[in-house]
């Protein structure tokens, strides 16, 4: 079975009696000579934005890139999301920690970390060029680092908690100032469309932008789309700020907070797009995520 999955925390894929609008490739165990399942399987569930979804926990054989874990553990949904039904992708290939699973699954990632793949892993590392304004193309890189998308040298960031892919963040930027009030943590997620911050910061923010409104009793804002009106804008790691388009969407509307209480901010694809990011599981024996800007004529 070959399906298309894109890159989250989690890992699940549709299973043969999920029921969808539109066609995909779902798991069959009749087509698999390694698919496995318990007599009394594990339950899953997971819930996202757009929805939840629940299903089995089973084993196969899986492929990605060439590397090969023989008896990978994931899980199969028993239905699909709406908001998902839309997309032409198969599932979710999950990069998160152990400690991010519900029932102790290690991802396909750590399998191959921890040798137990068919061939070796150069480097510990996913690495992801996420295209711009296009439906095809972008590009993820297992064990590897592909020099040809950045410019520059790569700014790691050391993971605070290895739960998410989550680091420090000086704060948000326009033009060459660094707003105050803004410090938070933030977690970078392959899996999401948008920019969202902590309250808290939102309020900080929207001082400097003019023509922004408060916070509502929506627990929403508008602001400004035109560029020019806002100046450069982004995110400071470790000193080095990275702009993205005034354009890309920004969401206030929810705490995210980690398993501390902690709130934090999850950047997605909106700002994943504008940089060449690595996820590292151990450098120098610690996880840390690398991001750098996209050469020019990557967009």
């Amino acid at each position: 079975m070959r399906l298309n999955n894109f890159q989250d925390f989690g890992t699940w894929v549709l299973g043969a009696d999920a029921v969808t609008k539109h066609p995909h490739t779902k798991c069959n165990a009749q087509k698999s000579r390694a698919f496995a399942q318990s007599v009394h399987p594990n339950k899953w569930g997971v819930v996202y934005g757009s929805g939840s979804l629940e299903g089995i926990s089973v084993s196969d054989r899986v492929s990605v890139g060439g590397y090969v874990i023989p008896d990978q553990q994931f899980g199969v949904a028993k239905k699909t999301l709406a908001a998902l039904d839309g997309f032409k992708i198969d599932g979710v290939m999950g990069l998160a920690f152990p400690a991010s699973s519900s029932r102790d699954i290690t991802s396909f990632m750590e399998n191959l970390i921890h040798g137990k793949g068919d061939h070796f892993l150069p480097l510990p590392v996913a690495s992801f060029h996420l295209q711009r304004g296009h439906t095809t193309g972008g590009e993820m890189c297992v064990g590897c680092i592909d020099d040809s998308m950045f410019k520059g040298k790569l700014n790691y960031l050391p993971v605070k908690e290895t739960e998410l892919w989550q680091v420090q963040c000086d704060g948000m930027v326009i033009g060459n100032t660094l707003i105050k009030g803004t410090k938070m943590l933030a977690a970078f997620d392959t899996g999401s469309a948008l920019v969202k911050v902590p309250t808290l910061v939102a309020q900080h923010l929207v001082k400097h932008l003019p023509g922004s409104s408060k916070l509502r009793s929506d627990r929403t804002i508008t602001m400004p789309c035109n560029s020019h009106s806002m100046g450069p804008f982004g995110f400071s790691f470790g000193g080095q700020t990275y702009k993205i388009p005034a354009r890309s969407a920004f969401s206030p509307m929810i705490d995210f907070k980690n398993s501390e209480g902690e709130s934090m901010a999850i950047l997605g694809e909106s700002f994943l797009k504008t940089v060449y990011s690595v996820f590292n599981y151990s450098k120098h024996g610690q996880a840390s995520v690398g991001i750098a800007p996209l050469r020019d004529h990557v967009s």
